[in-house]
C-alpha cells in the first residue's frame, strides 16, 4: 500500500489516490507504526531518492499521524519530517537508528 500511495517516481494515478488514502485512513496503530518504520525498508528508502515519492510519503505520515496515538510514533514522524538530508539516506544515520529501535520494539 505505501508503495502504491508514494508512486512510482514517474506521475500519480490520479483516480487511485482517493483509494489509497481511503485504506490509509482505516489503518490501526499497529499498522501505523509499520508504516512509519517502512522508511527502514531498503526498496522504499530508495524510491524516495525521487522527489515526488518523498513529498508522497511525508504526506502519508502527516495524514497517519492525526490517527496516531503513540509519543513514539509522533517522535520518529517530526524527526523524519524535520530530517535535513534525502530521505533516501535517512535509514542509515546513527540518530535515527536509535530512533528506530525504540520504533522496532512497538512493531
Amino acid at each position: 500500500m505505501i508503495n502504491c500511495h508514494n508512486t512510482n517516481g514517474y506521475g500519480e494515478c490520479w483516480d487511485a489516490d482517493p483509494i489509497y488514502k481511503e485504506l490509509i485512513s482505516k489503518f490501526n496503530q499497529e499498522q501505523i507504526n509499520i508504516a512509519v518504520y517502512s522508511i527502514m525498508n531498503e526498496r522504499i528508502a530508495s524510491m524516495l531518492q525521487i522527489e515526488r515519492c518523498s513529498r508522497k510519503h511525508i504526506e502519508m505520515l502527516d495524514f497517519l499521524d492525526k490517527k496516531n496515538t503513540s509519543p513514539v510514533v509522533h517522535e520518529v514522524i517530526e524527526t523524519i519530517k524535520n530530517y535535513g538530508a534525502s530521505l533516501a539516506t535517512y535509514r542509515r544515520d546513527t540518530t535515527v537508528k536509535q530512533k528506530m529501535a525504540s520504533l522496532e520494539s512497538l512493531l
